[in-house]
């Protein structure tokens, strides 16, 4: 059977615990899939303005050094973490990049170059117990299963080039973004990682989605995670807590709170007023 390109991604991220993502041309995310606690350390970096207009303009570099031949190309972040970048081509024209990350080398002084990359921005970051931990859970890979993860990603830039789901069409920005949410609700979403994905500075960010949308980015992703956890408790038999985890809240008494300002009930409530509507289909996941 025939995988979708996110499928594939998430494969890739299981694998390797790296995050990756796929972009367009112009470096805005399409889709990604996290490498799970492995991305916690870019989250608390990405907390510092200037760190996240580091972590962007390296991402802009990359690109500009990443060949057409489909080759990855290995770099340092500004933070001392590997990445890997490969370019996607159709038709003999590069439409969008792989890019995957972070990754630590075996064997090396890999974490005192981390701890000395973020040692000024450490009251924007957090505390030091937290980045170390966080510092621990960054994947690490021997020379031969680094350089067998970018022939993996060379593949993978191959397999989803016969995919033209989103690449090589000018998307709007928000339209992106809105995408992005739809598809990944369930997960962690804050404002510095979606300009990450993005390229785009948190207000550029916020702006140009309000233009568009009337609401912020926030708001709106509330309300898509608000719509599905609806559905599963008139559908389902699962627990507030389970449906609150699926949809991406953090906690039952945050999911809760949020459902009663927007309903007027709360999720028990509402479901014992519409618990019976479990004819359509369920949401796929």
């Amino acid at each position: 059977m025939k995988r979708s390109a996110e499928e594939l991604l998430r494969a890739f991220a299981r694998t390797t615990n790296m995050s990756i993502s796929l972009y367009d041309r112009g470096l805005h995310g399409l889709f990604g899939s996290s490498g799970g606690q492995s991305s916690r350390l870019c989250s608390m970096i990405h907390r510092c303005e200037a760190c996240l207009g580091q972590c962007i303009e390296s991402d802009r570099a990359a690109r500009s050094l990443c060949p057409d031949s489909g080759e990855a190309i290995s770099y340092l972040c500004p933070f001392g973490m590997c990445e890997i970048i490969v370019a996607v081509r159709q038709s003999g024209s590069t439409v969008g990049y792989l890019l995957a990350g972070k990754s630590l080398p075996v064997g090396e002084d890999a974490e005192d170059r981390v701890r000395a990359a973020v040692a000024p921005y450490r009251k924007e970051i957090g505390s030091m117990p937290l980045l170390e931990e966080a510092i621990q859970q960054v994947p690490r890979h021997t020379p031969d299963q680094y350089d067998a993860i970018c022939r993996m990603l060379e593949v993978l830039a191959e397999v989803i080039s016969a995919d033209d789901l989103f690449l090589g069409q000018d998307v709007r920005l928000p339209t992106l973004i809105h995408r992005y949410l739809k598809k990944n609700y369930y997960t962690r979403i804050t404002l510095p990682e979606l300009s990450v994905l993005f390229h785009c500075n948190t207000v550029t960010l916020s702006e140009k989605f309000r233009r568009e949308y009337g609401r912020t980015i926030i708001e709106e992703l509330t309300e898509i995670r608000l719509s599905q956890a609806k559905k599963l408790l008139a559908q389902t038999d699962l627990s507030v807590e389970e449906i609150a985890e699926r949809c991406g809240f953090s906690e039952r008494r945050y999911f809760t709170k949020c459902f009663h300002r927007a309903e007027g009930y709360s999720p028990s409530q509402w479901r014992l007023i519409h618990g019976d509507d479990r004819k359509s289909a369920l949401p796929e996941w």
